[in-house]
């Protein structure tokens, strides 16, 4: 009987200890989900930049749209920038995010006065109530919630008025760029993310709407592959798709149905013939307007964009390939579509250069916050905690 015990226990011990040894094994195995040391670089001389931005009353210059959310967002999440005996930089962090935050609540409220100016500019309004949501997770600090709430039930009120699709031209500058299928899935992501961050009694009305309007882009835009810029265009393009996928993300999160993540991941296989080989991917959206000459063509925004998607996908597969695309996409983004004499990133790469002052676009300070923006979340979703310096 003892005999037996011993047996077993030694048994019980080698089989620990084989498991232990394939755990090692397996984690030593595993693929490293670790930032380059090259970007962390980057990340904090592109840090450096972004303090030099001009920002009047809480608007940055030359922003185009994207500054509201992702550079108000950004400077309430992370912490300022040291010199060298440990002083924060200045501007510190949180006072531009604060300044930041109290301009887009303004924005918010001109655009409940003036339902012109609400129709006209309903990328920036939406970006501004995006930032609030995040600004507020962040700070705690609720007090702009009430206006948040207002935008979202006009927005939501005129998505469904539409019946869940937004497909109008009315002028918009957004719906026009950027067409009906992602404007339609901006408005599905604003209720994803104040469920997210904000939650409260509203959250759940707000993730029903989500769905609903989902359900409708994929009535309307779904080719059984990919999603369409719009029921009329076939284009193959970035932004409806990688719109797509953070929606689908987010939802799979807030309710834990695989379908969406599959569906986001389906998506991701769809949009592999945008790929470059130089890197990133072609965003032809634009590229006419630009005056591409040839498929040659890729915008600082789209690659953002992208590398935002890519991480909720690593984040919620954990699966590496996505943590590594997003290297492959920030790479190109350091690589080719920085400028060392003005220590800016550009609007734009097309036929084998850089953009140039000539060119229609050529720089946009939303698209350089959007970047910080993009760098940070992917530091996130591979942990530990960030610090200011890499």
């Amino acid at each position: 009987m003892t005999k037996t015990r011993l047996g077993l226990r030694a048994g019980e011990r080698g089989a620990q200890l084989a498991g232990l040894c394939l755990l090692v094994l397996l984690v030593a195995c595993a693929p490293r989900t670790e930032l380059p040391k090259e970007l962390l670089q980057f990340y904090v001389t592109m840090q450096e930049s972004a303090l030099r931005f001009p920002q009047k009353d809480g608007a940055w210059d030359q922003h185009y749209g994207d500054a509201p959310y992702y550079g108000t967002a950004f400077y309430a999440k992370t912490p300022s920038l040291r010199d060298g005996s440990g002083a924060a930089r200045q501007p510190e962090h949180a006072a531009l995010a604060r300044a930041a935050a109290q301009h887009n609540l303004k924005t918010l409220a001109r655009a409940q006065a003036d339902r012109a100016f609400f129709l006209e500019n309903l990328e920036e309004v939406m970006m501004s109530a995006l930032g609030v949501i995040e600004y507020s997770a962040a700070t705690a600090d609720r007090s702009g919630l009430a206006q948040v709430d207002q935008t979202l039930d006009v927005i939501n009120g005129f998505a469904i008025a539409l019946g869940y699709y937004i497909d109008i031209d009315a002028g918009m500058f957004a719906i026009k760029t950027y067409g009906p299928t992602a404007i339609s899935a901006g408005v599905a992501l604003l209720n994803l993310q104040y469920a997210t961050y904000i939650g409260g009694e509203s959250a759940t009305d707000r993730l029903e709407l989500a769905r609903s309007i989902i359900q409708k882009i994929d009535d309307k835009a779904w080719d059984g592959v990919r999603y369409r810029v719009s029921p009329r265009d076939d284009l193959l393009e970035l932004y409806p798709n990688t719109m797509m996928m953070l929606v689908l993300c987010r939802l799979y999160e807030r309710t834990g149905e695989i379908e969406h993540l599959r569906r986001a991941e389906q998506v991701y296989a769809a949009i592999q013939p945008l790929r470059s080989p130089r890197g990133g991917y072609h965003s032809p959206y634009s590229a006419a307007a630009m005056g591409a000459k040839s498929e040659d063509y890729t915008t600082l925004s789209s690659q953002n964009y992208l590398t935002v998607a890519l991480t909720l996908l690593f984040q919620d597969t954990q699966d590496a390939r996505y943590f590594n695309e997003a290297l492959y996409v920030l790479d190109f983004v350091r690589t080719r579509l920085f400028d060392a004499a003005s220590g800016h990133l550009l609007h734009h790469f097309i036929d084998g250069r850089i953009a140039l002052p000539s060119d229609p676009e050529y720089f946009c300070t939303g698209c350089n916050l959007q970047f910080l923006y993009a760098v940070h979340l992917l530091m996130q979703a591979v942990g530990p905690k960030e610090s200011a310096q890499p």
